[in-house]
């Protein structure tokens, strides 16, 4: 069973079998999670975070953006949560931020990492 939590909520998905038992790659987490990410995007996106905890199953996706977030962005966040759910079967709890980026994390927790920077692009 897979929780998904979403502005608050936690929805429930329904159950899934594993597909193998190997701890997710991170190099694949990461170029799928950079590829998912950069569908998603707005011109508002300022960075996106996306990690994952193999220990407790959870992914996190956090959309840093300029000024305050909108439905919108929220939009594409939990999109982007939910592609990377459908990839990794090994995903039991996801979660959701949009946040300004005043409000975005510095340093992540598990694998993955920022996926996308605007600083970054020319």
């Amino acid at each position: 069973m897979v929780r998904l939590i979403c502005r608050g909520r936690v929805a429930r998905m329904g159950a899934r079998r594993k597909i193998n038992d190997k701890k997710m790659n991170e190099v694949e987490f990461r170029k799928s999670a950079e590829c998912i990410a950069k569908r998603n995007i707005t011109d508002r996106v300022i960075s996106i975070v996306v990690t994952f905890d193999q220990r407790t199953g959870k992914l996190k996706v956090i959309y840093c953006l300029c000024g305050e977030p909108r439905k919108g962005d929220r939009e594409n966040c939990e999109l982007t949560c939910a592609e990377l759910i459908a990839e990794f079967p090994e995903v039991k709890l996801a979660e959701t931020l949009c946040v300004p980026i005043t409000q975005c994390p510095e340093e992540s927790s598990g694998i993955g990492g920022v996926v996308f920077s605007s600083r970054s692009q020319s």
